[in-house]
């Protein structure tokens, strides 16, 4: 018996006889301090601790799903970051609440210096049904992210980011959305000997 398959690799094989299958990718920053990547030469982030938490729309399908997968993307981005040590990360929608002033004053209290909190806004695939095209679908991630300074008590990067991969004939499920949001939180970070791309500059309002 034949295993039933997900994501956007089934829709393609499907439907190339048809139209074949590309996927276009689409990333747009509105950063209110700073600029990507976190991690540019010269910088040194020291011991690193990340408070992440969602902010669904109303709305939101499978909200502890999306939670879970929201977690091992951040767990998987923030494994390796090339200017700092990650100390801890959180459990994401932990009880307690970490507002920004309590996470500050933990940090201080443990040594810690660098805090990163995320805010995962949006994690949903999409699709459309319309003619000609027949099929359309998108993968899209949005995250708020800040990146605060403890010791010099600094905002090093305060950013929300949106993602968006799909085009015509390509459907993306839920289980593809973790590696793009893996890879919209690495480009956030960056590695040594990289310089803030111009390209990420906040659009002019």
């Amino acid at each position: 018996m034949l295993r039933p398959f997900t994501g956007r690799l089934v829709a393609c094989i499907l439907i190339a006889a048809l139209a074949g299958c590309a996927a276009s990718e689409i990333q747009q920053d509105q950063a209110a301090t700073g600029r990507p990547p976190l991690c540019h030469a010269g910088r040194d982030l020291g011991e690193v601790v990340v408070y992440p938490r969602t902010a669904w729309r109303p709305d939101q399908k499978e909200p502890e799903r999306r939670a879970a997968i929201a977690a091992s993307a951040i767990g998987r981005a923030f494994a390796d970051v090339p200017c700092g040590f990650v100390a801890e990360i959180h459990a994401i929608d932990e009880p307690r609440d970490w507002h920004e002033s309590e996470a500050r004053r933990a940090a201080r209290g443990a040594g810690t210096d660098t805090i990163i909190l995320i805010q995962v806004r949006e994690l949903g695939p999409h699709g459309v049904l319309s003619f000609p095209t027949l099929v359309s679908g998108s993968a899209e991630v949005v995250l708020h992210v800040r990146a605060i300074d403890v010791n010099a008590d600094q905002t090093l990067l305060d950013i929300e980011r949106r993602r968006t991969v799909g085009g015509a004939y390509v459907v993306e499920s839920v289980d593809d959305l973790e590696a793009e949001m893996v890879t919209a939180l690495k480009g956030l970070i960056g590695g040594v000997g990289e310089t803030p791309d111009p390209l990420d500059a906040p659009a002019p309002s």
